[in-house]
C-alpha cells in the first residue's frame, strides 16, 4: 500500500469528478455536495484495502509506483515485458484467457 499512498489525492479527484459527471448526465436530482459526499465515501471504502486500491488506481501508475519501490528498496526492475513473460497459461485467470482469445479471433478475421 506504500506504493500507492502518494496517488490518493489524484485518484480521489478523478473518481469524484467522474461520479458527479455521471450522475449529472443521467439526470440525478442530487446537489453537488451530496454527490461529492457519496463519491468520497465510496472512495474511502475502496482505498482502505489493497484489493480496493488495485481496482481503482490506474494500471500504468500502479506499475510505475511498484517498480520505483522495488528499484529503490531491492534493486529489481519490473517491466511490462517481464510481467507478460511471467504469466503462463496456468497462472492466467480465465477472464484474461477469454480476453486474449477474443482479441486473437478479432485479429484473425478478414
Amino acid at each position: 500500500m506504500r506504493a500507492t499512498a502518494g496517488m490518493r489525492i489524484d485518484v480521489q479527484s478523478q473518481y469524484v469528478e467522474s461520479w458527479v459527471e455521471y450522475h449529472r448526465g443521467v439526470g440525478s436530482p442530487k446537489n453537488a455536495r451530496s454527490l461529492n459526499r457519496e463519491a468520497t465515501e465510496w472512495f474511502e471504502k475502496a482505498w482502505a484495502s489493497v484489493q480496493g486500491r488495485v481496482r481503482i488506481v490506474p494500471g500504468k501508475d500502479a506499475l510505475h509506483a511498484v517498480n520505483s519501490l522495488l528499484q529503490d528498496e531491492v534493486g529489481i526492475t519490473l517491466t511490462t515485458a517481464t510481467i507478460t513473460e511471467a504469466v503462463t497459461n496456468r497462472t492466467a485467470s480465465e477472464e484474461l484467457k477469454s480476453l486474449v482469445r477474443t482479441l486473437d479471433d478479432f485479429r484473425s478475421k478478414d
